[in-house]
């Protein structure tokens, strides 16, 4: 009887086995809670000045860029916060 083998990465640095997919699977709940957060930003923005998902979603990425931090930090400060975001870095 022959057992099938399924494809398990070792690192030479870590001896530690991990599984196929665990990686990714990790990777996806990062991302659903990071989607969440985003979503609660834009919530938050839309309840306090009446913009649509869309406006909301565009104030996040411009003050994103304009900061030049990740959306989601700045999506966490405002949920964590609730502090009004500003989008221009003052320069000396």
């Amino acid at each position: 009887m022959t057992r099938a083998r399924t494809s398990v990465s070792c690192s030479p640095v870590t001896p530690q086995w991990r599984w196929p997919g665990a990686e990714h699977e990790a990777n996806l709940r990062i991302g659903m809670g990071n989607r969440a957060v985003i979503g609660q930003a834009k919530g938050i923005l839309m309840e306090r000045h009446r913009l649509t998902a869309e406006q909301a979603f565009g104030v996040l990425t411009r003050v994103s860029q304009e900061m030049n931090r990740k959306l989601f930090d700045i999506a966490r400060e405002l949920t964590d916060t609730g502090a009004v975001l500003e989008g221009r870095r003052h320069r000396d």
